[in-house]
């Protein structure tokens, strides 16, 4: 919201697109049009906005009064607005409550407005404050919408109903696992009726809907427990939720006094509810820690929250005044702040400044009314908010709206993060495995396995001739010499020689030994005998195994130690000692002769 080109003190809304990395898209622009052009009664007073990721449109809504119709100054209704990411509006206003028609009024003072997306039904749901003008109490109402922005469903239909009669400050969030709302609010009957009014406090409380906006779960069910109960001292305040998919859990934080930091001072605190709204803390966290307990004027305000998807984890920013140094120590400085909470509600390092407006040390200038967004393309946050600042042309008291982004790499979730230190990311927060817990390069160590740095490999140990070094080179294996007994890769087998016919050819490439014929007259292993033939009967059979012998010389056919003859060598054996004898009577006649 702001003064455009009209006249002095005539509020509309306004727009300023931007891309990831800060950038301007679309420079300011009007949104809406809230009476007549240049009239000053007519203003909105509270703007929420949601993005549609089917379209790509974003949905614009705000509270204001108007003077279109029956309407007159003061009578305040919703508004809504669709614009292109060119920054072009996209069709026309649409008033999207009717309150006054059944005796209610949108609440003014407390008229903080709304709007989640349904990306399952492609449709939104607006929430707000009304006050009832029959008994003067503000309960939160709701209205579906469709892409276009019509209206769908119940009309204004009432959410709160059971606690109490001050419900202000809803905000909603869209449950993407279960295709349902989470509102939460405020209200001031956390105890039974009857209590005294200055014995009232507020607490947070919430109410799960269905897409169709119909009411689940438990009723009204309360969420905050801040201070002893029935002590107006302590309370919490315009309460925000964000949705976390991974643990399917909702984060809510609000702002408001607790008895652990003393009466007076305003922190921001929160609690963290399971998948059915159920408490998962003990107590409420403290999140904001501005400066002493004991000191009043430092205090926070009005928190936002957004969820980071890829880190799993929170942001939570709000604007808090300080009186502590490096900021002024002599008057409210008042600076955005924001911390990061674990998924499991555990604060990751502490509080930190997002703003310097006016510089540290100076009370003129202040940031207020801080929204946190995420951008998960670039794992960046991004935090917006009004505020005065010294830069020229600025001037104090001139508020603008202003922004910063925010980038926290994380280390371990196996993306490296271009805009940190990080040179690797492996997915864990190991060392000595190539990216240390830091995600740098790990030191490498060769021998132990793990290839890291500049090894070119690692085989476990530090032995050279293996095809990785001692000093972790990989080895070029020498060239292979058939017939040198060593076998190289590119080898079948080496004998150490270059013959044919062993197994082991001259080219070192396995022999495939010949079929075995029995009756070749070559004698394989398998064979016992083999004489040339395949007749049975000679000793060897038909099959190369020995025959018993009919008649042979020592005693080779009882398998002794003698010599088995043939058919043929027996007949050759009979001839030799025919001459042998012949050969006898012949010397026997010569001595006879000669005798």
């Amino acid at each position: 919201m702001g003064e455009g080109t009209g006249i002095n003190d005539e509020h509309e809304v306004f727009g300023h697109i931007l891309d990831g990395t800060g950038a301007t898209v679309v420079s300011d622009f009007r949104i809406s049009s809230m009476g007549p052009n240049a009239s000053s009664p007519y203003r909105p007073e509270a703007v929420a906005v949601s993005y549609n990721t089917t379209t790509k449109q974003f949905l614009v809504v705000w509270v204001s009064d108007d003077n279109t119709g029956s309407l007159v100054d003061e009578e305040f209704e919703v508004y809504a607005q669709l614009v292109g990411i060119d920054g072009s509006l996209v069709g026309s206003r649409l008033k999207i409550s009717s309150m006054k028609e059944v005796g209610r009024n949108v609440e003014l003072y407390e008229s903080t407005i709304s709007v989640a997306y349904n990306s399952v039904e492609n449709e939104f749901l607006v929430v707000w404050t009304a006050r009832l003008t029959a008994n003067a109490q503000t309960h939160i109402f709701a209205q579906r919408l469709n892409a276009v922005a019509g209206e769908i469903g119940d009309n204004d239909f009432q959410i709160s109903n059971v606690r109490g009669n001050n419900a202000f400050g809803p905000s909603i969030e869209y449950d993407s696992i279960n295709n349902r709302y989470l509102v939460v609010w405020a209200d001031d009957a956390a105890h039974a009726d009857g209590i005294p009014a200055n014995q009232i406090d507020y607490q947070a409380y919430g109410q799960f809907l269905t897409a169709s906006g119909v009411q689940t779960g438990n009723n009204d069910f309360q969420i905050s427990q801040m201070g002893p109960g029935n002590n107006r001292a302590y309370g919490a305040k315009y309460p925000v939720v964000a949705f976390n998919p991974v643990n399917q859990q909702f984060f809510v934080v609000w702002y408001g006094e607790d008895d652990d930091v003393g009466n007076g001072k305003l922190e921001v605190f929160g609690q963290i509810l399971d998948v059915n709204g159920n408490r998962t803390m003990m107590d409420d966290v403290r999140i904001s820690n501005s400066g002493r307990d004991d000191n009043t004027d430092a205090s926070a305000h009005h928190p936002s929250i957004v969820y980071n998807s890829i880190a799993n984890e929170y942001l939570v920013v709000w604007y808090g005044a300080t009186r502590q140094a490096p900021y002024s120590t002599t008057a409210d400085e008042i600076e955005i702040f924001a911390q990061r909470m674990a998924a499991n509600g555990t604060k990751i390092d502490n509080n930190f400044a997002v703003s310097d407006m006016g510089g540290y040390g100076s009370a003129l200038y202040m940031g207020n009314w801080p929204v946190a967004g995420y951008l998960p393309e670039n794992n960046t946050y991004v935090t917006v908010w009004r505020g005065d600042d010294d830069v020229a042309p600025l001037a104090n008291n001139e508020f603008e709206i202003f922004g910063q982004l925010l980038n926290f790499p994380v280390c371990g979730n196996g993306v490296i993060d271009q805009s940190s230190t990080e040179v690797c990311d492996d997915g864990n927060l190991i060392n000595n495995d190539g990216c240390s817990s830091v995600c740098a390069v790990d030191e490498p160590i060769c021998g132990d396995g793990v290839l890291a740095g500049t090894e070119e490999c690692d085989d476990s140990n530090a032995t050279n001739g293996d095809g990785c070094s001692a000093l972790c080179i990989e080895e070029v294996a020498p060239a292979a010499v058939c017939g040198d007994g060593t076998k190289a890769d590119s080898e079948e087998c080496d004998d150490g020689n270059t013959s044919d016919g062993d197994g082991c050819s001259a080219l070192c490439i396995e022999e495939v030994a010949p079929a075995v014929v029995c009756g070749d007259g070559t004698k394989a292993d398998s064979e016992e005998c083999d004489d040339g033939n395949t007749t049975d009967g000679d000793d060897c059979s038909s099959t190369c195994t020995l025959e018993a012998d009919s008649g042979t010389i020592g005693n080779a056919g009882s398998g002794g130690g003698g010599c088995s003859l043939n058919a043929s060598q027996t007949n050759l054996m009979s001839s030799l000692m025919m001459v042998f004898v012949l050969a006898g009577i012949l010397v026997a006649a010569r001595k006879s002769i000669k005798g």
